[in-house]
């Protein structure tokens, strides 16, 4: 039996309260199909270098100390 012959049985099966909350559950899925992925920015190997150049610390040294505890 496939997904939805399931859903298709659940449904036939559902009262009118628990198809509100169903549908109500379709439209926000269908809210978040629409929504258009936010890009993120394109940095450059070079710009990473610049950005973290001031930095002081040594960050893998960090990294790896944040990390110890899950070893």
């Amino acid at each position: 039996m496939n997904i939805k012959e399931n859903i298709y049985r659940s449904i036939s099966t559902m009262n009118s309260n628990e198809l509100i909350l169903l549908y109500d559950q379709i439209l926000v899925l269908e809210s978040l199909k629409k929504e258009a992925p936010k890009k993120k920015p394109n940095f450059s190997i070079e710009d990473l270098h610049e950005l973290t150049a001031t930095s002081e610390g040594n960050w893998s040294d960090d990294v790896i100390e944040a990390r110890e505890d899950r070893v």
